[in-house]
Protein backbone atom coordinates (compact mmCIF):
# COMPACT_ATOMS: atom_id res chain seq x y z
CA UNK A 1 0.00 0.00 0.00
CA UNK A 2 1.43 3.20 -1.23
CA UNK A 3 2.09 5.97 1.84
CA UNK A 4 1.67 9.64 0.93
CA UNK A 5 2.41 12.94 2.80
CA UNK A 6 0.81 16.14 2.45
CA UNK A 7 1.87 19.60 4.17
CA UNK A 8 -0.78 21.80 4.37
CA UNK A 9 -0.64 25.58 4.77
CA UNK A 10 -3.26 26.93 7.15
CA UNK A 11 -4.86 30.44 6.03
CA UNK A 12 -6.97 32.17 8.62
CA UNK A 13 -11.05 32.33 8.05
CA UNK A 14 -13.72 34.01 9.82
CA UNK A 15 -13.07 30.89 12.92
CA UNK A 16 -12.16 32.50 16.49
CA UNK A 17 -11.42 28.37 16.67
CA UNK A 18 -7.54 28.15 17.09
CA UNK A 19 -5.54 25.11 17.77
CA UNK A 20 -2.78 27.49 19.14
CA UNK A 21 0.49 25.61 19.39
CA UNK A 22 -0.84 22.43 21.22
CA UNK A 23 0.08 20.11 18.86
CA UNK A 24 -1.92 16.85 18.77
CA UNK A 25 -1.84 13.38 17.02
CA UNK A 26 -5.19 12.42 15.47
CA UNK A 27 -6.28 9.20 14.35
CA UNK A 28 -9.16 8.06 12.44
CA UNK A 29 -9.01 4.81 11.17
CA UNK A 30 -11.69 3.87 8.46
CA UNK A 31 -11.38 -0.08 7.40
CA UNK A 32 -8.17 0.03 4.94
CA UNK A 33 -7.97 3.61 4.67
CA UNK A 34 -5.70 5.43 7.71
CA UNK A 35 -5.73 9.37 8.23
CA UNK A 36 -3.01 10.58 10.78
CA UNK A 37 -3.40 14.14 11.22
CA UNK A 38 -0.19 16.29 13.00
CA UNK A 39 -1.22 20.03 13.00
CA UNK A 40 0.89 22.51 14.81
CA UNK A 41 -0.13 25.82 14.49
CA UNK A 42 -1.40 27.20 11.33
CA UNK A 43 0.68 23.70 9.71
CA UNK A 44 -0.68 20.38 9.46
CA UNK A 45 0.96 17.24 7.80
CA UNK A 46 -1.57 14.29 6.74
CA UNK A 47 -0.41 11.17 6.26
CA UNK A 48 -2.69 8.95 3.77
CA UNK A 49 -2.41 5.57 2.84
CA UNK A 50 -4.15 4.58 -0.63
CA UNK A 51 -3.57 8.08 -1.77
CA UNK A 52 -5.21 7.24 -5.12
CA UNK A 53 -8.46 6.29 -3.71
CA UNK A 54 -8.56 8.42 -0.70
CA UNK A 55 -7.63 11.83 -1.60
CA UNK A 56 -10.56 13.16 -3.48
CA UNK A 57 -12.56 12.12 -0.16
CA UNK A 58 -10.06 13.99 1.93
CA UNK A 59 -10.27 17.30 0.34
CA UNK A 60 -13.98 17.10 0.05
CA UNK A 61 -13.63 16.75 3.86
CA UNK A 62 -11.21 19.71 4.36
CA UNK A 63 -13.84 21.91 2.53
CA UNK A 64 -16.62 20.65 4.36
CA UNK A 65 -14.55 21.72 7.83
CA UNK A 66 -13.67 24.88 6.44
CA UNK A 67 -17.15 26.40 5.67
CA UNK A 68 -17.57 25.57 9.75
CA UNK A 69 -14.33 26.17 11.29
CA UNK A 70 -12.75 28.51 8.97
CA UNK A 71 -9.61 26.43 7.58
CA UNK A 72 -8.69 26.63 4.43
CA UNK A 73 -5.91 25.27 2.04
CA UNK A 74 -3.17 27.72 1.00
CA UNK A 75 -2.56 25.89 -2.43
CA UNK A 76 0.43 28.02 -3.02
CA UNK A 77 2.63 26.59 0.35
CA UNK A 78 0.87 23.30 -0.09
CA UNK A 79 3.23 20.34 -0.68
CA UNK A 80 2.90 16.56 -1.18
CA UNK A 81 5.79 13.85 -1.55
CA UNK A 82 4.71 10.45 -2.15
CA UNK A 83 6.31 7.24 -0.54
CA UNK A 84 6.33 4.38 -3.06
CA UNK A 85 8.70 2.80 -5.30
CA UNK A 86 6.20 2.09 -8.17
CA UNK A 87 6.88 4.60 -10.86
CA UNK A 88 3.17 3.88 -12.73
CA UNK A 89 1.52 4.81 -9.96
CA UNK A 90 4.06 7.55 -9.09
CA UNK A 91 3.30 9.29 -13.10
CA UNK A 92 -0.56 8.56 -12.14
CA UNK A 93 -0.68 10.56 -8.85
CA UNK A 94 1.03 13.53 -10.39
CA UNK A 95 4.17 15.82 -9.24
CA UNK A 96 5.09 15.62 -6.01
CA UNK A 97 7.79 16.96 -4.10
CA UNK A 98 11.23 15.15 -2.66
CA UNK A 99 10.97 16.61 0.39
CA UNK A 100 8.89 18.92 3.06
CA UNK A 101 9.93 21.27 5.33
CA UNK A 102 8.00 21.36 8.34
CA UNK A 103 8.68 23.14 11.49
CA UNK A 104 12.13 23.90 10.12
CA UNK A 105 13.04 20.30 9.44
CA UNK A 106 13.24 18.97 6.01
CA UNK A 107 11.50 15.49 5.79
CA UNK A 108 12.81 13.55 2.17
CA UNK A 109 11.36 10.71 0.77
CA UNK A 110 13.83 8.64 1.46
CA UNK A 111 15.24 8.33 5.45
CA UNK A 112 18.99 8.23 4.46
CA UNK A 113 18.55 11.72 2.99
CA UNK A 114 17.60 13.21 6.17
CA UNK A 115 21.27 14.20 7.16
CA UNK A 116 21.99 15.52 4.25
CA UNK A 117 19.14 17.39 4.21
CA UNK A 118 19.07 18.53 7.89
CA UNK A 119 22.39 18.15 9.60
CA UNK A 120 24.85 19.02 7.17
CA UNK A 121 23.05 22.35 6.43
CA UNK A 122 22.88 23.13 10.33
CA UNK A 123 26.50 22.34 10.43
CA UNK A 124 27.04 25.12 7.77
CA UNK A 125 25.01 27.46 9.80
CA UNK A 126 26.40 27.09 12.71
CA UNK A 127 30.33 27.44 10.87
CA UNK A 128 28.69 30.90 9.26
CA UNK A 129 27.52 31.92 12.50
CA UNK A 130 31.02 31.14 14.24
CA UNK A 131 32.67 32.86 11.61
CA UNK A 132 30.87 35.91 12.18
CA UNK A 133 30.84 36.11 15.36
CA UNK A 134 34.75 35.70 15.51
CA UNK A 135 35.69 39.34 16.10
CA UNK A 136 33.21 40.63 18.42
CA UNK A 137 34.02 42.09 21.34
CA UNK A 138 33.07 39.28 23.43
CA UNK A 139 34.54 37.82 27.01
CA UNK A 140 35.12 33.99 27.12
CA UNK A 141 31.69 34.05 29.51
CA UNK A 142 29.99 36.40 27.02
CA UNK A 143 31.06 33.69 24.27
CA UNK A 144 29.59 30.45 26.27
CA UNK A 145 26.12 32.78 26.55
CA UNK A 146 26.28 33.32 22.66
CA UNK A 147 27.07 29.60 21.92
CA UNK A 148 24.37 28.61 24.61
CA UNK A 149 21.80 30.87 23.84
CA UNK A 150 21.78 31.09 19.80
CA UNK A 151 23.46 27.36 18.56
CA UNK A 152 22.81 24.74 21.61
CA UNK A 153 18.65 25.30 20.92
CA UNK A 154 19.11 24.77 17.31
CA UNK A 155 20.76 21.63 17.52
CA UNK A 156 18.91 20.09 20.36
CA UNK A 157 16.05 20.88 18.27
CA UNK A 158 17.44 19.30 15.35
CA UNK A 159 18.55 16.10 17.42
CA UNK A 160 14.91 16.05 18.64
CA UNK A 161 13.04 15.92 15.81
CA UNK A 162 15.23 13.66 13.84
CA UNK A 163 16.80 10.74 16.14
CA UNK A 164 18.97 9.18 12.80
CA UNK A 165 21.85 8.15 13.84
CA UNK A 166 24.79 10.91 12.87
CA UNK A 167 27.84 9.24 10.98
CA UNK A 168 30.95 9.52 12.32
CA UNK A 169 33.53 11.89 10.23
Amino acid sequence: MPSFTTSLQHRPGNSSHSNGTKERNERNTNRKEELKLLPFADNMILYLEDPKNSTRKLLELINEFSKVAGYKINTHKSNTVLYIRDEALKEKLGDTSKKIKYLGINLTREVKDLYNENYRTLKEEIKEDLRKWKDLPCSWIGRINIVKMAILPKVLYGFNAIPIKIPMM
